[in-house]
């Protein structure tokens, strides 16, 4: 009996995660550049992308555009995804070094939080430009749109002042 248990304990440690499809959509605006190293050309100020990327939490994407789709830019190089299944955030970025950011030359490089990490979902925490052979730039304002809640979010919010009057009108006519 106990080799039944450990024998369909081992099979299912060794089964794979099941695939996890998430869609995050983003738009940001980066702007106010630092000079990150070298002595660089001017950067796109500002800088904006709008996106949308599907893809399996538990797998590895190495600079691919398949699962990415722009919705509007104003980089002018083609824009690549990366993840790595272990880490909480993908990276978007034209001149992908291996999953990592590369900011040679006429390049762009965002580091994007996932749903599943403590960094904020969709939101860039860092945001480079390369321009120029010697020298890269890092963003110091990112921002990103206010969201704008969905009906569902409203109706709760009004049927929970609504809850909240009948108590209190409930509570006061008791005392009376």
């Amino acid at each position: 009996m106990r080799a039944i248990v450990l024998a369909s304990l081992l099979v299912t440690l060794a089964m794979p995660a099941a695939a996890q499809t998430i869609t995050v959509a983003g738009s940001f605006t980066a702007s106010n550049w630092q000079v990150q190293y070298g002595s660089p050309t001017a950067p796109i100020d500002p800088l904006f992308l709008d996106y949308s990327v599907t893809f399996d939490l538990y797998s590895n994407y190495l600079d691919v555009a398949a699962p990415l789709t722009i919705i509007n830019t104003n980089i002018p190089y083609p824009i690549k995804f990366s993840h790595n299944a272990g880490y909480g955030w993908f990276i978007l970025a034209t001149n992908g070094d291996g999953g990592a950011c590369s900011l040679l030359g006429g390049s762009f490089c965002a580091v994007v939080g996932l749903p599943t990490s403590r960094m904020r979902p969709g939101r860039p925490s860092f945001v480079g430009q390369g321009a120029g052979p010697f020298g890269g730039w890092s963003a110091r304002r990112i921002s990103t749109p206010n969201g704008v809640p969905e009906p569902a979010s409203w109706a709760m919010l009004i049927a929970g002042f609504g809850l909240t009057g009948a108590v209190a009108r409930r509570r006061r006519a008791l005392r009376a």
